[in-house]
């Protein structure tokens, strides 16, 4: 990364060749996609030095290398920057800070992410967010936070990743039982169910041996329009062949062949 500086350095002793901001924007990320965190923050005074403009791109860039590269710690500094310079933080940022800190099972911090997202006011969580939230909680298996922020997000329609992630939550802890429920929710809010959805909700009640209703949301899908893949008829012929019914099995694995 010695050469980007150089050039930098070169740019900024020639009138003619003044770097302009999207320039600076290149080099902070050059360096943090790069893993070289420390260099990307030390990009930052230097470029404000040179009169590059900072703007809330260039944070995001910062906030991005922070979150890939789970130094969430250093995130409040960025965002001090920020507050200090008069940019607030929008809703790709917030976005981004959550559903970084769900992916590093940071759960606590999320949460009071998302709080300070609702208390600031300026920006609304939006299915992003929720669909951070509910996959963080239900991926761990903390059905009563999945539920309890699936709730309290008021305005936010879920879709079909809000409900497969619902339906993880619930396959993780055994309550398979819900999952017919969150079913006729989609139905009554009008949420298009598709094959992703169809791919856990089979896929989950295959593992548990539930082969009647597997049938029949394997019917349901197909009444939805939606094409059974690999994916499902795998899921499903090993729960045959545990429960001893090779003929189906076989039959299944015919139909598969037609994929390849």
């Amino acid at each position: 990364m010695d050469r980007p500086w150089a050039l930098f350095k070169t740019m900024l002793s020639e009138e003619r060749l003044a770097p302009t901001a999207d320039v600076y924007k290149v080099l902070v990320g050059a360096h943090g996609y790069s893993g070289m965190l420390e260099e990307a923050l030390a990009t930052d005074p230097k470029g404000a030095a040179a009169g590059c403009k900072q703007d809330k791109y260039t944070f995001s860039f910062l906030i991005n290398c922070c979150r890939k590269s789970c130094h969430f710690d250093l995130i409040p500094a960025v965002l001090g920057v920020m507050a200090y310079l008069g940019l607030g933080c929008n809703v790709v940022l917030h976005n981004g800070i959550i559903d970084g800190l769900g992916k590093a099972g940071k759960l606590e911090e999320m949460e009071n992410a998302l709080s300070n997202m609702l208390e600031g006011g300026e920006n609304v969580p939006d299915t992003y967010a929720m669909n951070s939230i509910v996959w963080a909680y239900g991926n761990r298996g903390r059905v009563d936070d999945m539920e309890k922020w699936l709730m309290k997000i008021q305005g936010v329609k879920p879709n079909a990743i809000t409900y497969c992630s619902v339906v993880n939550g619930y396959s993780k802890t055994g309550h398979l039982d819900m999952v017919p429920a969150i079913v006729r929710q989609t139905e009554n809010i009008d949420v298009v169910l598709d094959t992703p959805f169809f791919n856990c909700v089979i896929s989950a009640y295959a593992k548990s041996g539930d082969i009647k209703i597997v049938e029949e949301m394997l019917q349901l899908m197909k009444d939805k329009k939606c094409k059974p893949g690999k994916v499902i008829y795998s899921a499903m012929i090993q729960a045959y062949i545990a429960h001893g019914m090779d003929e189906a099995a076989k039959l299944l694995e015919t139909e598969v062949e037609r994929f390849d």
